[in-house]
């Protein structure tokens, strides 16, 4: 909902809509015995299960009801105007409210996997796709956030092979119309704070300054602590649980291959299940 209401303010949506295909299906998972495809339109779903897994069709059918409902709540909540975390006591109670109903809390966010045996091959090709959105889900059996998780690779889609470029200097153009600057070849070397948040960043080199509230990073939190000018704003979070260091580590791996040498029917992003956890994408 966040993405969709900039690109609806930017008057981008019905210019960009065209160069997105939508993945079907989403994604699959592959493991030394199965193969399965896993995609939001139920039919094909279903379909999918009963070939591979007959004898738990209705856990399955429950799984898929189940990251279907929590996506719509999650929705629900990001399309409302909300402050997280909440800044002053106005931002605090239209939170709340948001809260009221606990749209995540209780059992409607558990996802039904109690039926199946533990090292079941679905529980583990359900569980990867977490792990592999995000590498620090030690997945609990089917919170909220892991099951948001998994329906962003069923929600997949990809951009046109020509739209790329394109869709990036429409958003650029856009950026600039509406007084907005891209300056790609500068860098940030410090942050300054004051109270209640972000006041302005400098850009490097040139020192020049500029007002902002929000800083938005890709980077490690320890390393956009470095260009806090205030490195008090971080000592609450460190007393508590220390300076951030990494707990995992990710490389990418580029191969091209003959066309002939992929097995029909692959989606295009398949995950790999190996034997004694070994998981590659």
């Amino acid at each position: 909902p966040a993405v969709s209401r900039v690109f609806s303010e930017l008057a981008l949506t019905p210019l960009t809509s065209p160069r997105f295909v939508a993945l079907r299906p989403g994604f699959q998972v592959v493991t030394p015995e199965h193969r399965m495809s896993f995609s939001r339109d139920q039919p094909a779903f279903t379909s999918e299960v009963d070939r591979e897994f007959p004898e738990v069709l209705r856990t399955a059918d429950d799984v898929a009801r189940g990251i279907r409902e929590i996506d719509e709540r999650f929705d629900a909540m990001l399309s409302k105007d909300l402050v997280w975390p909440p800044g002053n006591f106005l931002e605090g109670r239209e939170l709340r409210r948001a809260h009221a109903g606990k749209p995540f809390g209780g059992e409607r966010a558990a996802l039904p996997l109690s039926d199946l045996p533990e090292q079941h091959p679905l529980r583990e090709m359900v569980a990867a796709a977490a792990r592999f959105s995000d590498p620090t889900s030690s997945w609990q059996g089917g919170n909220a956030r892991e099951l948001r998780l998994i329906s962003g690779w069923l929600r997949s889609a990809a951009v046109a092979p020509d739209g790329l470029a394109t869709l990036q200097q429409m958003l650029v153009e856009s950026i600039r119309t509406h007084n907005g600057a891209y300056r790609p070849a500068q860098s940030v070397d410090m942050i300054h704070t004051g109270k209640g948040g972000i006041r302005s960043i400098q850009v490097a080199k040139s020192g020049e300054q500029i007002g902002c509230e929000f800083v938005l990073s890709t980077g490690p939190v320890n390393e956009l602590a470095r260009l806090l000018d205030d490195r008090n704003a971080l000592d609450e979070m460190v007393a508590q649980h220390g300076e951030p260091r990494p707990r995992f580590c990710r490389y990418t791996l580029n191969m091209l291959v003959a066309a002939d040498g992929i097995p029909g029917g692959m989606a295009r992003d398949v995950l790999l299940l190996g034997r004694g956890g070994t998981n590659r994408s």
